[in-house]
């Protein structure tokens, strides 16, 4: 199953990516609940970055990098604001 066509592809290379190595930290479980349409975008997510990964890549996997990548954006830009 093939989600995206070449030509999406082509315009993603630029846009923020993840990276996904091997090994994995230990964990604290979270549980959420997402509507369809988000649901729909994480599986879309998920099999790009099992793709790339050539391995399964998981939803938490997903949402850790997610999360570590605005904190450090948010606390970026408070830290350049108080300058």
């Amino acid at each position: 199953l093939r989600m995206f066509g070449k030509k999406s592809l082509q315009r993603r290379k630029n846009k923020m990516k993840l990276n996904f190595k091997a090994a994995k930290q230990n964990t604290r479980l979270v549980t959420f609940k997402v509507d369809p349409t988000t649901s729909k975008n994480l599986t879309s997510l998920r099999a790009l970055y099992s793709e790339e990964a050539k391995r399964r890549v998981t939803t938490g996997e997903i949402v850790k990098q997610l999360i570590n990548l605005h904190h450090a954006d948010v606390f970026k830009m408070e830290k350049q604001n108080d300058s």
